[in-house]
Formats: structure tokens, sequence, C-alpha cells
């Protein structure tokens, strides 16, 4: 959601080299962007833009520097996205910019502080900002900071700045929501919401602890918490933050590419994930937890553990679920790609002891997530910057399937579909383009889906939703007749997936058939054995992509890389933004 970047120097920084490493917030979802610096009177000088951080590139001369930067991408939360209420927001000489909410925005505001005081945005950081503005008239910089925080609640991460006569301070706080602080190698002092931001030349970093408050000035750094310990600053591992290869303009294809790799040779962390899962006891129940795609992920990990490892288990959206009674000998698994997802991490932390037998499988293994889990599983697939998951969707499924065929102690039997297959998934290119400008003309469309398949559906349509602003729903196929079916008139695109599963193939294609008797616009994906039965006559009145026979559990990942393709597709044919969707954030840190 919202990004933070600010720096501190004893010399000063051009401001383009500082927007670079804005820019790498980016990929977390904003709809402006700010950035303080210091005019030649030592003064603040602030640049908005409700567009892209280029936009504030076109805005600031590039020979332009400051000794203090303080920088932020907004999604907004308290007010519009507006000028108004873009950060950084000045007062005097103090600045701020936050990333969170404050839940007790509304009470705070009847206090008696604010009795006079007239506010000039919409947000809750404006009202951070003059509480310390106020305890600073009778205490010092850092004491206003510590008495704010006390009467502020909710998950919250700031860097607030003091510019003074002789010093220039920062000091930043956080709860719950992430906030880093690093050196680099020349000295800067850099508060980050994302280490990825300030991973290059960087000496080392620290992950702010919830109530951690660190102060820093040309000269000194102090961290203050309940725990008084020292700042111990961590190496970056290197290849945590390699930069993945862009093949086109677009991150989001570009990632749908990289499955290619990805894919044909995960097996390469088999014996890293079973040196996790070994650890743990065979449990005799399994509740899984996950958000968007990752609750997806979920839904076919039920169908591996329970086909595989003979293990009852559950799927369940974090906001929706019921701490029962006995959790003997039951292990949870919390998926987010990020590890940082508030919802999942707030669900963790509300009772950890119940949550006690944990695995969280996550791609950022120095996250809150990874923090309050026992064990850990880190997807490896580098950083995914386009907001809806491909490439990490894909490998949570992986992951998912070795663990139960560990837990089945079936390890031996793990096939994964060959760079060969995959390749002959992306020939079909060209056929998925013309398809998406067919049905990129619809308002709504259902993709169908059973067995396997319908959490692909259903991944399927959140895709569609995500980049393409088309309504689409993921159903079971085998359920139409109970509700779906009603809406379906001869124009009613829809997109089915017929799986290769022997018990239900002719029940399928009996529900295909259905399907064709009322709209005609489908959009078939099915094995290609499946394809070759099929009669003439009703593939003369369909769209068809047949994938290649795949006879295991990775059979789902054909279907899903056609549709990732198609959404793509269908996205590009509106000439909408894909990699950053109106409305969405990749990493989600409020509730």
């Amino acid at each position: 959601m919202c990004g933070i970047y600010s720096s501190l120097s004893t010399n000063k920084m051009l401001c383009s080299d500082f927007l670079i490493s804005l820019k790498e917030l980016e990929y977390r979802g904003y709809d402006s962007a700010g950035l303080v610096t210091l005019d030649k009177n030592k003064k603040y000088k602030s640049y908005k833009t409700l567009s892209k951080i280029d936009d504030l590139k076109l805005k600031i001369s590039k020979e332009e520097s400051s000794s203090l930067l303080i920088g932020h991408t907004r999604w907004a939360t308290h007010g519009k996205p507006n000028i108004k209420n873009c950060h950084p927001h000045i007062i005097e000489n103090l600045s701020i910019v936050h990333n969170g909410v404050v839940e007790n925005y509304d009470d705070l505001k009847k206090n008696k502080i604010f009795k006079n005081v007239k506010f000039k945005t919409d947000t809750d950081t404006e009202m951070i900002l003059l509480l310390i503005y106020n305890y600073c008239k009778s205490n010092s910089f850092i004491n206003a900071v510590k008495k704010t925080i006390k009467l502020i609640k909710g998950s919250n991460a700031f860097v607030c700045s003091n510019i003074g006569k002789g010093i220039n301070e920062l000091a930043a706080y956080k709860n719950n929501t992430p906030l880093y602080f690093g050196i680099k190698n020349n000295g800067e002092k850099v508060f980050s919401s994302d280490v990825n931001a300030m991973s290059n030349s960087l000496k080392g970093y620290y992950y702010l602890d919830n109530n951690d408050i660190v102060h820093i000035t040309n000269k000194n750094t102090a961290l203050y918490n309940k725990k008084n310990k020292r700042i111990v600053l961590k190496k970056i591992v290197d290849s945590n933050f390699k930069r993945p290869k862009i093949v086109s303009s677009c991150y989001t294809y570009s990632e749908i590419k990289d499955q290619k790799k990805i894919i044909s040779t995960y097996g390469k962390n088999i014996q890293k994930i079973y040196n996790v899962v070994r650890k743990i006891k065979k449990p005799n129940e399994i509740n899984i937890i996950g958000c968007g795609s990752s609750y997806n992920a979920g839904l076919l990990a039920k169908a591996f553990l329970e086909k595989n490892s003979n293990i009852p288990t559950s799927v369940y959206r974090p906001s929706e679920f019921n701490f029962f009674l006995n959790n003997k000998n039951k292990l949870f698994i919390f998926i987010s790609q990020s590890g940082e997802t508030a919802d999942i991490c707030s669900l963790i932390e509300s009772k950890k002891e119940f949550f006690s037998n944990s695995l969280s499988i996550v791609n950022n293994d120095d996250s809150r997530l990874v923090r309050e889990s026992k064990y850990n599983i880190n997807l490896n697939v580098g950083l995914e910057r386009g907001v809806a998951a491909t490439k990490t969707f894909s490998s949570q499924i992986l992951v998912l399937n070795i663990i139960s065929k560990i837990l089945s102690k079936d390890n031996n039997n793990l096939v994964f579909p060959s760079s060969s297959v995959i390749n002959k998934l992306f020939s079909y290119e060209k056929e998925i383009i013309k398809l998406s400008k067919k049905y990129s003309k619809f308002k709504n469309l259902f993709v169908l889906g059973r067995n396997y398949n319908f959490p692909i559906a259903c991944e399927a349509a959140l895709k569609i939703k995500e980049i393409s602003y088309i309504h689409a729903e993921g159903a079971p196929s085998s359920e139409i007749k109970h509700g779906p079916i009603a809406l379906f008139d001869n124009k009613f695109p829809v997109i089915f997936l017929v799986s290769n599963k022997k018990e239900t193939i002719h029940s399928e294609i009996s529900s295909l058939n259905e399907v064709i008797s009322r709209t005609n616009n489908i959009f078939l994906i099915a094995p290609d054995t499946v394809v070759k039965k099929l009669e003439p006559k009703t593939l003369s009145k369909i769209d068809v992509i047949a994938v290649p026979d795949f006879q295991n559990d990775m059979a789902p990942i054909l279907y899903l890389i056609i549709l990732q393709l198609f959404s793509y597709h269908l996205a590009k044919s509106k000439k909408l933004n894909i990699d950053q969707p109106r409305n969405l954030a990749k990493v989600v840190t409020v509730e």
C-alpha cells in the first residue's frame, strides 16, 4: 500500500537518484506521490503529483540535491487522492510521511488539543503531525514523538523530520506496518517500507519491531523501545534482491514468462522444503489461511493434501476464521506473497499460543508473518512487481503439492511440467490474443471448472477482474444448474475448463453441452485427448485451446498459464495499466 522512502546524510544527495529508489516502491500500488527537499535557505520545498513518479522527475531539476529527502507513495485510506491529501505534510519545521490507519482518528479529533485547529487535509496523517507539533512546544522533538505514539491506535508506520539550526533529524515509528532502517556504504541513513528499495549499496539494515522508534540526526542514531535493545544491522543477501530480467515493458508479462524456467526447474527446491516439513509431526487436520490468490492456492492445496496425504483440510480467509475449542495436532498454514498481509498477520498475532504449530509460505523470508510462524518456507522466485500474482501463485501451488507429497512420504513421485510442455502453452499466444480481443467487449463472464480446475477457475476470474476490469466469477461446472445457469443467454460468455480426471470426464462434458445449448460465446480449455473426442459439430460452435495431456497433480498449472496470458491480453487490448491496476495494492498492510 503506501510506500515510505526517506534519507538523511551529511552530504547532499541528488533528487534524481532518490527518485530511482522511491520508484522501487511503485509496485506496492499508489494513487499519488510526493517528495520534500531542503532549498538553499534550508526550508522545506515540496513536489507532489497525482500521476506517477516519472511525473515528479519532470518537476525537479536533474541537478537539485539535498541532505534531507522525504518521499512517499500514497494509497488513499483517509481522504480522496488529491494534491491536498498527498504526502508529505508540512507544518513549519516538521514534515511527515505515513503508512497505515489511525483507528481512533474520530475519537482523537475531539481531543482538546484540536479545539481551535482547522485541519487542512482529510488525512489521519495530519493528525499525527499536529500532535507532534503541539508536543514540541514544551518537549524535545523525540519526546514529542514518544508522547504522540501513546495516543494513536492501529497499524501505523511514519517518518517525521525536524529541521533546525545546525541540526536535521528524523524519527521513525512502526507498529505492525513494515518499516526498515538502513545505512548505505557512503553513510547515508535511510528509512523504507521495503528493503528492496534501499538495497543498492546498502551496508546493512534493521527491521523495526513493533513500537520501535529510531531517531537519527546528522551525527547520531538511537533506538528507543521497551526491550532496551540496540540496533544490529543485518547484512543483505544479494541473491534475495536480484533484479529479474525484463522481457517486455510490462512487469506482469515478464513474470508470466518467468514461469517457463521456475516451473520446470522447481525440483531444485525440494530438499529445502523437505528439511522444513520433516520437522513437523504429521497432523490430524490442516487449516489453511490466505487472502486473494493465496486463498485460491489454498483451495488447490486442500485437494492435494486430502488426496495425497489423507489429511482433512479446511481453507479460510482470515477475516472469516473461527477459533475452535480444540487445536491439538492441527497444522495451520498461512499463505502470503509479501509476508506482510495485515489480515493474516493480525490473525496469527491475536492468539499466538493457539497458532503455535504454524507454517508460513511467503516470498519474503524477512517479514512480519515469518517472525510469527514456527516454520517457514520461502517461495524463492524473486521480487514480483506486478500487482496481480502470477509467478508467486504458481510457485505456491508447487510448494503446497510438494508438502502434500512429503506428508504422504511419497516425495519420490514428484513430476513437474518440462520446459517443452510449458513452451507449448506459450506457442498458443497468437490464438489467445485473438480470443482476448473477442472477449474484451463483454462486461461479465463465468469461468467454470471442476476438481483441480475449480480453484484455477477462481484464480482466473480474480485475474480478469484485477487487470481487465471485467466482472468475472469462478464457479464449479458441476453446480451450474443450482443457480448460475439462470444468467446464461445466447450471448453470455463462459470460459469452460475440462479436466483429465477419468471419474468425472463424462459429467464435465455433459455440463459443457448444457452451456453450449444456451450461449454462443464459449472458450473451452481441455486436454488434447478430450478435445479430439468431441464431435466436430460441437467444436465448430466454440473457441478451443487444447493443453498437453499431463496426468498428475501439476496439470492445473497448464490451464493457469493459458488463463494468465488470456487475462493479460484482455487488459492489453483495452489499453489498461496492467502492472498497477486502479485501486489495488500489492502489499495490503492495513485491514
